[in-house]
């Protein structure tokens, strides 16, 4: 690259990673031979030079869940525009394999991470060598955290309904006890108790393949439900 550039190695160096003063000639020089040479950095080294590597680590605990597709969409969009990559992922809830993202999120130097998951191991994440954020269900208490009010979120969706015409309003409840989940129940209930209507609840667990059959099994319990307020993901 020097040599086809006719500047030194230093000026090269300078140029590709925009530090130090480079002449208005040589950048022009160094321009010409990527384009010719067709040069691509090595990221690999860069990062291990710069400990840097504009990458984002993102864990979330269910990639089949449909709500998980549209966050890590938003999240990527926003990462790319900003000049990052997003390294989705997919924890099942297991221990084991948020320790070994963790490893290697320190491994590749990623500059930070996004938990859209309730750490099974909180404290690892806290003594991380990179800055970590929740999101959505992660321990709101011990990270910084990007949330929604969810009790007035749900409160709002039963005023919803009840102004649309309804009275006998469902919860579709699933199994999972993370906060934002429990804050979804006590919204629910205490609008259900304002609007001296009686709460229905029916719980369906978590996992998408019997869903199905939990719907068959709710409707022939609940003939007279008019509206349903589903939080099972």
């Amino acid at each position: 690259m020097a040599k086809e550039a006719g500047v030194s190695v230093g000026t090269v160096s300078r140029a590709l990673n925009n530090s130090g003063y480079v002449s208005a000639i040589s950048r022009e020089r160094i321009d010409k031979a990527i384009a010719k040479l067709n040069y691509q950095p090595n990221m690999i080294a860069r990062t291990l030079f710069h400990k840097k590597s504009n990458v984002i680590g993102l864990v979330v605990p269910d990639i089949t869940n449909p709500f998980f597709p549209e966050m890590t969409r938003a999240i990527e969009d926003v990462a790319s525009e900003l000049g990052y990559t997003v390294l989705l992922c997919n924890s099942d809830g297991s221990a084991e394999k948020e320790k070994q993202y963790l490893n290697m999120f320190k491994q590749n130097y990623v500059d930070g991470a996004i938990l859209a998951t309730h750490p099974k191991t909180p404290e690892s994440w806290l003594e991380a060598n990179f800055p970590v954020i929740a999101i959505d269900r992660a321990d709101q208490k011990r990270f910084p955290s990007v949330t929604v009010n969810n009790v007035e979120g749900a409160k709002t969706a039963v005023q919803h309904l009840y102004n649309s015409g309804s009275s006998q309003i469902a919860l579709i409840k699933g199994s999972n006890t993370a906060i934002p989940f429990l804050e979804r129940y006590q919204g629910y209930f205490e609008e259900m108790n304002n609007l001296n209507l009686e709460p229905i609840i029916f719980e369906t667990g978590n996992e998408l393949k019997i869903l199905e059959n939990k719907a068959h099994q709710f409707f022939k319990r609940y003939p007279e439900v008019d509206a349903l307020f589903v939080a099972t993901m």
